[in-house]
């Protein structure tokens, strides 16, 4: 029988992206909660209402009292910003 090594499966073995993947679920958490409370909070606000509260645009500028481009523009700004600070968990490709 073949011996199984920590990159394996049930004698397969797991592709280089798909072992990333698990790494970023296991410990990018904690980054990514870092690199999100870091944001201004004019920017923070706006990201999570629309990312983790599932809020259209919008409603965002309503609760905000801004334009909904100005809302655009920020959650904009935020995914930049992350980016950049996540540029090392995530590669050159982003998501």
């Amino acid at each position: 029988m073949k011996k199984r090594g920590p990159n394996s499966a049930r004698g397969w073995r797991i592709p280089g992206r798909l072992r990333a993947n698990h790494w970023r679920q296991r410990n990018g958490w904690p980054a990514i909660q870092h690199a999100v409370t870091a944001l201004p909070e004019e920017l923070r606000v706006p990201l999570l209402l629309a990312e983790y509260e599932d809020k259209p645009q919008a409603e965002i500028a309503q609760i905000l009292r801004c334009s909904v481009k100005a809302v655009e523009t920020r959650i904009y700004r935020a995914r930049k910003q992350l980016r950049t600070a996540l540029g090392c968990l995530f590669g050159p490709g982003g998501s």
